[in-house]
This record gives structure tokens, C-alpha cells and sequence, in this order.
């Protein structure tokens, strides 16, 4: 369910951005995973309040 998500978010900035894929796929992907844990880390804290 992750890995879609986030295959699907990837697919959404490459087609904002419209850069090739093999050339930014190695720091997106960082980017992607750090914007993530923030995205879960925001949603946990949504949940429990």
C-alpha cells in the first residue's frame, strides 16, 4: 500500500516536473521518503488527538 502510494506520488512530481525519470530518480526518491515520514508523522499525530 506504501510502495503504491509512493510510486504514484513519484509519478505525479515527474509528470509536474517533467524531467527524465533516470537522471533525478536517486534524489527524489530521498526527497520523497523525507516528505513521507513527515506526511505519517503528521497523519499518527492527526490519529491520536
Amino acid at each position: 500500500m506504501v510502495t503504491s502510494y509512493l510510486k504514484a506520488l513519484k509519478s505525479k512530481i515527474f509528470t509536474l516536473r517533467d524531467i527524465p525519470q533516470d537522471q533525478v530518480e536517486y534524489n527524489l526518491s530521498g526527497v520523497v521518503i523525507i516528505i513521507m515520514q513527515k506526511v505519517l508523522t503528521y497523519m499518527a499525530i492527526a490519529v491520536t488527538v
